[in-house]
């Protein structure tokens, strides 16, 4: 499987709320070094989350906002995750 491959089946095994697969699949697409490593990072942060894994989940967020610290999305989920 190629990059966009690993990032489709992430989106689609997060959107069928599958975390465990698709964290697999975001952790893939990191090791295999994805441009867009923000948004992977926030996915990976987003599929810990609802695994119910609320330190992998801020630990994802906050190298997500490393990279891009005004992505909403990752900020709006760091929130959700220290409530």
């Amino acid at each position: 499987m190629d990059l966009e491959e690993h990032r489709k089946l992430g989106d689609l095994l997060l959107t069928l709320k599958q975390y465990g697969p698709a964290v697999r699949e975001f952790e893939t697409l990191l090791a295999l070094n994805t441009p867009d490593k923000a948004t992977a990072y926030y996915k990976l942060a987003e599929s810990s989350f609802g695994q119910g894994n609320r330190q992998a989940a801020r630990t994802n967020v906050m190298k997500a906002l490393e990279i891009a610290p005004s992505y909403e999305p990752a900020q709006e989920l760091l929130l959700k995750i220290v409530r």
